[in-house]
């Protein structure tokens, strides 16, 4: 190789560095800023909710026994949870229904094509968080009720109809047992 070469290709390694590294900002801008602009919001969510969960939808109704019509309606709503989880980084989006949760929990099993899809739409990797502590100490159960308040006001603001009640089906079962 030609000291000619060698000096083109270094140089081509810095402008490859330096291309990455204003990609790795700009992206790290982006996720942190605050959803403002509609066209952006509206490009945001389209993306998500017509994002192909085929696949997974199967795997889901498979595992838990759901019918057509179930998946329907929680593969819409986990749609509706990643969206809301999207523009609402700083509250963070608690999970409230066990049956959406079931749908999540599939698709993290297609593990890259989870990442694929958080990278993509959700500007970052949306991990899933447990709940270990089911102690409901008075505090606890105020700031959950709080966080719920709250997920409930930002999905009727944001799709501008009531929130499905399959998020509050697991409070009922609770409830009543």
């Amino acid at each position: 190789m030609s000291l000619l070469s060698k000096v083109y290709l270094k140089k081509a390694y810095v402008i490859i560095f330096a291309l990455c590294v204003i990609s790795f900002l700009s992206l790290l801008y982006c996720s942190s800023c605050a959803f403002k602009d509609t066209d952006i919001k509206e490009s945001v969510m389209k993306s998500i909710m017509e994002y192909p969960m085929g696949p997974i939808v199967d795997r889901c109704k498979k595992d838990y026994k759901y019918t057509n019509e179930d998946m329907m309606l929680l593969e819409r709503e986990l749609k509706r949870f990643f969206v809301l989880a999207t523009f609402n980084k700083k509250e963070g989006t608690g999970m409230y229904s066990c049956d959406v949760d079931n749908l999540w929990h599939t698709f993290i099993l297609f593990t890259k094509q989870y990442a694929h899809f958080c990278a993509q739409n959700v500007g970052y990797f949306l991990h899933h968080v447990p709940e270990l502590d089911r102690s409901l100490n008075p505090e606890i159960l105020r700031n959950l009720r709080n966080d719920f308040q709250m997920f409930i006001k930002n999905y009727q603001e944001t799709f501008d109809e009531e929130i499905h009640s399959i998020w509050f089906l697991d409070m009922c079962e609770e409830s009543i047992a």
